[in-house]
């Protein structure tokens, strides 16, 4: 095998525009701020706990 090089016109045609990248890096990043600091159901948050009967 053989590194692969991609044509230059092909990148250009699957590239995102610019609202649509700005997006994604924004949705990735509130992603990674919600992993980061720990997963917490939402009624965790708002103080209420299931205890089960």
């Amino acid at each position: 095998m053989r590194p692969a090089a991609p044509e230059e016109a092909r990148l250009k045609a699957l590239a995102a525009d610019h609202s649509t990248r700005a997006w994604w890096l924004e949705r990735i990043e509130r992603c990674w701020r919600l992993l980061h600091r720990g997963y917490a159901t939402a009624d965790a948050r708002h103080g209420q706990e299931t205890m089960g009967d």
